[in-house]
């Protein structure tokens, strides 16, 4: 019987012992998937920003380099400076011993050098070394983005992993992808340091733009939704407040000759903002040009005249177009209205004419330049395409008369918004990128 119990203890014990030592394994091994989870997220966010900071600074130099405006290039200098920081930052984020990107490192200390410079010291943007210099910039930063960009997809497309990057480089292994990637990229940027964002402005006040005009009650906003889509039924509508656009509007919900609609009109006002009718065109029958014809017709019925087409695609069985106002015979970029067309029937099935509302044309200065005047603020190197009078809203958000070249350099097109009653640049829009 004695014997019996030392026995049971000892058993009892180990089983307890074994219990607790498979808790502490199974608590560490939790504990350290959760510190490489943490250590791969934090080396993939790293790598994420390096990425969109190289890609902003890049767009920053093209729109650099196709402008003559010396306050334009004053600001946009001190834009490449802060994400060159921004980008330096992020490659120190990543493990050295992964990272072999002392070339890299060094260019984008070569940039924020150079534009530093620039920052003290205002030169001509258009004076040769200003120009050689950016464009030595350009070059640079389109080969690291080149390259970041392939083993951003490889990284992706393959499931490939940070950490088993850093455990293969530890152990001697030089065939991991992300390793090799980071090479190649700081291969190719030894030889240059060898040889070396339509604008919006948010309406303060209450109700936004719309504070001054008279209130809809829910049936009236009912009435609007029908006087766009007369066969519209079972209508629903909520009041609800846009905290982005500081103005409330009645969502609206219901069917229209069976397939279901949304809409939304604003509380002050009662303008139709946008609206969809949901359901998938059949085999087209109509042509692209008729479907223009069938949506400007609709919108003249609605009060939207005096338009100019500025954009328009084919996706399968849809066509979309962009419509802008002409406003004494300048283009007001601010106020696109899209439309989505259904080429099986040329019924309309999405409106949105928000911006068209938001941004009201007022107060609009006399001009004093002439288009001729306005071309010595393009780059020479950039070569003009069109010229077109336009309106567009300055960084406080009021109308500004401008007149709006495109431009073409190396491959990439470019709007550059020249202000025509002071002469200064107002925006360059990189058209590529759209």
């Amino acid at each position: 019987m004695t014997r019996t119990k030392w026995l049971i203890v000892p058993v009892a014990a180990l089983v307890f012992t074994s219990l607790g030592l498979g808790w502490w394994g199974t608590s560490e091994r939790t504990q350290k998937q959760a510190m490489a989870n943490e250590v791969e997220s934090r080396y993939s966010n790293s790598f994420h920003e390096l990425v969109s900071h190289v890609q902003d600074m890049q767009d920053e130099i093209s729109k650099a380099r196709v402008s003559a405006d010396a306050q334009a290039f004053h600001h946009r200098v001190r834009s490449i400076w802060r994400l060159s920081g921004l980008a330096q930052d992020e490659v120190g984020k990543i493990p050295v011993e992964m990272m072999p990107m002392h070339e890299t490192q060094s260019a984008l200390a070569g940039i924020s050098k150079k534009t530093e410079t620039w920052l003290n010291t205002s030169p001509n943007p258009s004076t040769t070394s200003v120009q050689s210099g950016l464009d030595n910039m350009y070059k640079e930063s389109n080969a690291m983005l080149s390259r970041l960009d392939k083993l951003q997809s490889t990284i992706v497309g393959r499931q490939l992993h940070w950490t088993a990057a850093l455990a293969a480089l530890k152990a001697n292994r030089s065939d991991n992808q992300i390793v090799d990637g980071f090479r190649q990229i700081d291969k190719s940027m030894g030889a240059f340091v060898e040889t070396n964002t339509v604008k919006t402005h948010p309406h303060k006040g209450a109700m936004g733009p719309f504070r001054k005009e008279s209130t809809v009650s829910e049936a009236q906003a009912k009435d609007v939704c029908k006087s766009f889509m007369p066969t519209a039924q079972s209508l629903q509508a909520q009041r609800i407040y846009n905290p982005k656009l500081d103005f409330y509007e009645y969502e609206l919900s219901g069917r229209m000759n069976g397939h279901s609609i949304d809409a939304r009109v604003s509380e002050r006002g009662g303008h139709m903002l946008s609206y969809r009718v949901n359901r998938d065109p059949a085999t087209a029958t109509v042509s692209f040009a008729d479907a223009k014809k069938a949506a400007l017709s609709y919108l003249s019925h609605h009060k939207f005249t005096h338009l100019s087409e500025t954009d328009a695609y084919q996706f399968q069985n849809l066509a979309y177009f962009v419509f802008n106002p002409m406003r004494n015979g300048a283009l007001v970029i601010n106020q696109p209205i899209v439309v989505e067309m259904a080429l099986d029937n040329g019924q309309l099935l999405g409106l949105n004419a928000q911006q068209y509302y938001l941004q009201p044309v007022a107060n609009v200065p006399q001009r004093r330049y002439s288009a001729a005047q306005l071309k010595n603020k393009i780059n020479p190197k950039a070569h003009v395409e069109m010229v077109s009078k336009t309106l567009v809203l300055d960084d406080a958000g009021h109308y500004q008369p401008a007149d709006s070249f495109y431009v073409t350099r190396e491959g990439k097109t470019f709007r550059i918004d020249v202000n025509a009653a002071t002469g200064r640049e107002l925006d360059t829009v990189d058209l590529s990128t759209k």
